[in-house]
């Protein structure tokens, strides 16, 4: 050990002896807790606000906590379409607040790294753009990327960003919509557009966005691939959309807007085609029981300390059973 390691655990030695308090407060220190822990103590406490992103990953306690945990996957261009249509149909006002049409964007990993940090950059854009670039960049001109100064600006201002071809696409499919005469009746009869709501069931908060409310109806935007209604009914139940109607019709109930909520979907598709639906009040019902079902499985989680289960945890049993349409074996062929 050298002479200046000796001298500095004498002093800290000497401090500590002067100072036990001190000394006390490191060795009881709790260790720090990871984000998968902090996590759980939110949920044990009901301090998590849930929603229908949350609760539809409930097929077990792993998928459930990894929804939280793990990194969020970028928007797919699908989604980015129907968000970017919805917005044209709904609050077309707040287009320009929420989007910018930028047609230079990062082509490599390195351009997206450089440009989010000139974003973030407190300083004005050409200086940040010229200090930063050789902090990414061992050799070139920041004059090579001066094409991406309206994608930065748009990070800066905080929005989403799209392309010429894409606003142009979703355009002609919005005002193909808003030309139809029985998706403007639908319409006519909304009072609000993307009503926030937010209420308590089981003793958990919830938060949900209605893309149309009325005291009499509710509706949902969706865009599909396919927006026939035998193709949807299956992507509905793909991807858990009764859990979000059901669980938006429980909320309205509990909030007293309705005590006898109708939905519908309005789905369309980039083929210019579309389909209202409305489900059935014994689809709701469904759907609201559903959701109960699927709280009163988190709450078990919890109570059973069951956060590292599986599948089998919410399932009394799990088997496959022959289904009726199986092939069956031509014996026949034995007789010849």
């Amino acid at each position: 050990m050298s002479v200046s390691s000796v001298i500095a655990t004498d002093i800290s030695e000497q401090y500590y002896a002067e100072n036990p308090e001190d000394l006390d407060a490191i060795i009881n220190q709790e260790p720090k807790k990871t984000e998968r822990e902090i996590l759980i103590d939110q949920l044990k406490s009901r301090e998590k606000v849930l929603s229908y992103s949350s609760i539809k990953h409930l097929t077990s306690p792993v998928n459930f906590l990894n929804y939280y945990l793990e990194p969020k996957k970028p928007q797919t261009e699908s989604k980015k379409k129907g968000s970017v249509i919805d917005c044209l149909v709904l609050t077309p006002e707040l287009f320009d607040k929420t989007y910018s049409i930028v047609e230079k964007t990062p082509t490599t990993e390195l351009q997206v790294n450089f440009c989010n940090a000139v974003a973030e950059s407190k300083d004005e854009l050409e200086v940040a753009f010229d200090s930063l670039y050789f902090k990414f960049y061992k050799k070139g001109n920041p004059e090579s990327l001066k094409h991406l100064n309206a994608y930065i600006i748009a990070l800066k201002n905080g929005k989403d960003i799209i392309s010429q071809d894409l606003f142009s696409n979703c355009e002609a499919i919005s005002n193909n919509l808003k030309n139809q005469e029985d998706v403007l009746a639908e319409l006519e009869i909304v009072e609000e557009v993307q009503k926030k709501i937010e209420f308590e069931f089981k003793g958990w908060n919830f938060k949900g966005i209605l893309d149309t409310y009325s005291p009499k109806i509710f509706h949902d935007l969706k865009f599909a691939s396919d927006c026939s209604p035998d193709k949807f009914e299956y992507d509905m139940r793909k991807f858990g959309y009764d859990i979000q109607f059901g669980l938006y019709s429980l909320g309205l109930m509990i909030l007293g807007k309705t005590m006898a909520p109708k939905f519908k979907f309005i789905v369309y598709d980039e083929k210019f085609n579309y389909s209202i639906i409305e489900v059935d009040e014994g689809y709701l019902d469904y759907a609201r029981r559903k959701v109960e079902f699927l709280v009163n499985c988190l709450d078990k989680m919890i109570v059973d300390n069951a956060f590292s289960k599986s599948y089998n945890f919410f399932q009394s049993k799990t088997k496959f059973y022959k289904p009726a349409w199986i092939k069956g074996f031509d014996n026949e062929i034995f007789n010849v």
